[in-house]
């Protein structure tokens, strides 16, 4: 309001002034035509201000939960407008919600863990049907016990497209199709979702998509199952029908199809696939991984193995179909009747710069057929080993600059380029090869880290043990090579930590792990001295700062501080050792045998034999 007055006032001022002037110099017809320019100015100033500040003061917050003003979110987005956040605090909402076409955002406040809308049972949980779009966001939330009698038992989009983002859509139903989410004339944007263990009497246990184009970016889906195929067209995890979806950077994994596509299944459409791990689906028929029925996809550095086939196709199925793939993996997938990666009726199927596990596609477009060296397959870590043929072998065009971590493509200066493209250095599959390797292992503080790998980037980022950062020096950090130093230890001890490099504000977890170790000493060598002796105790991980040595009496549990005058640590290593004098018998510590008791910051330790202090020698 304050801002409101002072334009009207000054308004007011500069109609004045000039109506004066105007007098003044005789112009008076003049100024009165200027002052109704003025006065109308003013007015539509007025109110633009007015509605301005009042679209401000009506965008609001409507708390949902135990105490708060609304218990039921489905309330509180009727009472909602444009622009408004209806905020969900922790609990389980047994209810079903619909947003009613309006542009809001409906937001837990500690994610889907924690925040549940259970559908009973009763139909679809969240419904979009009124023409909703990227105003219209459904953020945090697990979605659950959704049991819909023909199309979307846990999300429904008809002619929507709102964003979801951070959700788990899990344990829903569907009579008829979508069993998890259903997209009909939609274009939604799915991110940092999980969808897992729907299920749908007939097409799409995960996802169905028919004449829609969304966008599915960071997901999971897994576990989900689907009956029947409807027509040779048939995913467990996805069904694509007659739409252009875009799937990138996510997982889509331990689905089953009745018929075709346990993985994702397309039928006339052409769905762009990117950076996608492809793995442990199973189709009774065709298609284990991906199905495609009069179909163009295009699938581009993905990652396709351990998938089943009942019949053909244990990779990929087409029929009537032409998709592209690039830069891909199809590893090791089983088909029961025949061709374990491709299968193909009527079908052109162009694979350029991919691995394939399958007579016919080696040695010619950049194709090979050599066992992708996978981290560790078993456990589903599919990155490349160092020496993975696979590495290096990919092409540029009209690939994705970045793998499905977000790790731009990298050159790793010991490994011949074998791909094409402007950079004939792209990996194939999904993961960009990292190569990195943490040592040592094991140490203290002051203890030196060297993370060898790559994508590291030019910015310097962190190194986190346990979530504790380690110190780095600007210097020490380039795209292939971070140097790192130990300087507040990361609890527990004798514990495997895992080891984090922050790039751009992203973590990820590197393979190998760094354990704390407490101080250890070798046995004495010289058990026994007087004083002024200098007595050296050897062992590892003393720490780069002096440590502390004692004289210990464990039946008066005194010590005695004892002079170190050397001490040292290999910061790679953890090679320790250090000098003490060996001090003049006292009334508190006559000679005797005594533990020695050597300290650091992680804690003490002491050694063995015990030591014998003497009399000094006359």
């Amino acid at each position: 309001m304050w801002g409101i007055y002072t334009c009207f006032h000054a308004l007011s001022d500069v109609n004045l002034q000039r109506s004066s002037i105007q007098k003044g110099s005789g112009i008076h017809t003049g100024g009165l035509k200027l002052k109704k320019v003025f006065q109308v100015l003013r007015f539509f100033v007025g109110i633009t201000l007015i509605v301005f500040f009042t679209a401000i003061a009506d965008a609001a917050t409507l708390e949902v939960g135990e105490g708060k003003p609304y218990t039921s979110i489905q309330a509180a987005i009727t009472d909602a407008v444009a622009g408004d956040t209806v905020l969900v605090y922790d609990g389980t909402y047994v209810e079903q919600i619909n947003f009613m076409g309006k542009a809001i955002t409906v937001k837990s406040m500690n994610g889907a863990a924690s925040t549940i809308i259970d559908g009973n049972a009763g139909g679809t949980v969240v419904t979009f049907i009124n023409g909703e779009g990227s105003g219209s966001v459904l953020d945090g939330f697990t979605i659950t016990n959704g049991n819909s009698g023909s199309n979307g038992g846990g999300v429904l989009c008809g002619a929507s497209s709102p964003i979801i983002t951070n959700c788990i859509i899990t344990g829903n139903k569907a009579g008829s199709i979508g069993g998890g989410m259903y997209f009909g004339a939609s274009s939604p944007i799915i991110t940092n979702c999980k969808i897992t263990e729907n299920t749908a009497s007939t097409y799409g246990g995960g996802i169905f998509s028919g004449n829609s184009s969304p966008t599915i970016l960071n997901c999971i889906i897994t576990g989900n199952t689907a009956s029947v195929d409807g027509g040779g067209i048939y995913v467990g995890g996805m069904h694509v029908d007659s739409s252009s979806p875009t799937i990138s950077n996510s997982v889509i994994t331990g689905n089953a199809a009745g018929n075709n596509g346990g993985g994702i299944g397309a039928g006339g459409s052409s769905p762009t696939i990117l950076n996608c791990i492809i793995t442990g689906n199973t189709a009774s028929v065709d298609g284990g991984g991906i199905y495609c029925g009069s179909s163009s996809p295009g699938i581009t550095n993905c990652t396709i193995t351990g998938n089943t086939a009942g019949n053909t196709g244990g990779a990929i199925f087409g029929g009537g179909s032409s998709p592209t793939i690039s830069n891909g993996i199809l590893w090791a997938n089983i088909a029961l009747g025949a061709y374990n990666e491709i299968a193909q009726i009527s079908s052109t199927i162009a694979c350029t710069y991919s691995n394939i596990d399958q007579d016919g596609y080696a040695g010619s477009d950049g194709n090979i057929w050599q066992d992708p060296r996978f981290v560790d397959p078993v456990n589903g870590n599919f990155h490349l080993q160092p020496d993975s043929p696979c590495i290096d072998a990919g092409t540029s065009d009209g690939a994705p600059s970045a793998d499905m971590e977000g790790f731009s493509r990298y050159d790793e200066p010991l490994v011949p380029n074998t791909g094409g493209g402007t950079y004939p250095y792209y990996d194939m599959g999904a993961y960009e090869s990292q190569m990195r390797v943490v040592t040592p292992i094991d140490g203290t503080i002051g203890t030196v880290l060297t993370i060898n790998g790559s994508g590291f980037g030019d910015r310097k980022g962190k190194v986190l043990i346990n979530g504790i950062p380690a110190k780095i020096a600007k210097e020490d950090w380039s795209p292939t090579q971070i140097t790192c130093t130990i300087k507040k230890p990361p609890l527990p001890v004798e514990v495997a930590h895992p080891v984090s490099v922050v790039v751009n504000r992203v973590p990820t977890l590197l393979d190998g792990t760094f354990t704390l170790r407490g101080l250890v000493l070798d046995e004495l060598l010289t058990s026994s001295g007087a004083h002024p002796d200098p007595i050296k105790i050897t062992g590892m991980f003393f720490g780069i700062k002096k440590v502390k040595v004692y004289l210990y009496n464990p039946l008066t549990e005194k010590k005695k501080r004892l002079k170190v005058t050397d001490w040292k640590m290999n910061e790679t290593t953890g090679v320790s050792e250090l000098t003490f004098v060996v001090p003049k018998p006292s009334r508190s510590f006559p000679a005797g045998s005594y533990q020695l008791r050597v300290e650091n910051k992680i804690g003490p330790a002491s050694t063995s034999p015990d030591f014998e202090l003497l009399e000094p020698v006359p």
